[in-house]
């Protein structure tokens, strides 16, 4: 097998000659083609690269993306104003640190919301930051760590599917019915929650969900 050795000059140059709509094929192919999922151990040489192929995105699909479509899932109040953002990812096994880590890299991917709430959601875990004051940094400890397992096992068993089995947009979609219940129900007592969402109540969400709405967004 012969390996043909070519520099980034060549591949600039040979881009160079092609028509604009050329080159735009190529980028859609290069940035599909590439992972662009976030690690908690990116470099800062790795995020910036990320952060450029957003930028190819931005320029092919002459947009900006906003600032509020940078989320899987957000809930606004009954006001309007942003108060829940969502991550939704289908990794098991996460601890606090990895998903603390998770969070400080999309800090510093993009610019983060003005969210009083923001939650990461996986299959047997959920962490909650909570931003009351001006003390939460980058590298904070979530404020909650939440067994998942016990609220979405009923979705599980209403799919029939088993959690390790689950897709990431089948577990989306499962989170969307979560909150979207929530949503709807958060004007009832909060004493008729199951014992495995109080720390909805004690961290003050639950009421902040009250007339809400839930906005699906695009992925980050």
């Amino acid at each position: 097998m012969v390996t043909l050795q070519i520099t980034k000059e060549q591949v600039f140059s040979l881009i160079d000659q092609l028509s604009p709509e050329e080159q735009k094929e190529i980028l859609q192919y290069l940035i599909e083609k590439t992972d662009n999922q976030f690690d908690p151990d990116d470099t800062p040489d790795e995020i910036a690269i990320k952060r450029l192929k957003e930028g190819l995105k931005e320029a092919i699909n002459g947009e900006t993306i906003p600032r509020s479509q940078m989320w899987d899932l957000a809930v606004e109040n009954r006001n309007g104003q942003l108060i829940l953002i969502v991550e939704v990812k289908i990794k098991n096994n996460v601890s606090s640190e990895w998903a603390k880590r998770y969070r400080r890299n999309l800090m510093a991917r993009y610019t983060f919301p003005n969210a009083p709430y923001f939650l990461m959601v996986f299959p047997e875990r959920i962490y909650l930051w909570t931003k009351p004051d001006k003390n939460l940094t980058d590298d904070s400890e979530p404020n909650y760590s939440i067994d998942a397992k016990s609220i979405f096992q009923p979705y599980f068993d209403r799919a029939g599917i088993k959690a390790e089995e689950i897709s990431g947009h089948s577990f989306q979609l499962i989170v969307n019915s979560w909150l979207w219940e929530l949503v709807i129900t958060a004007e009832n007592r909060p004493e008729n929650l199951d014992p495995s969402q109080r720390w909805l109540v004690d961290s003050g969400l639950y009421a902040a969900l009250t007339g809400g709405r839930l906005k699906h967004e695009v992925a980050a």
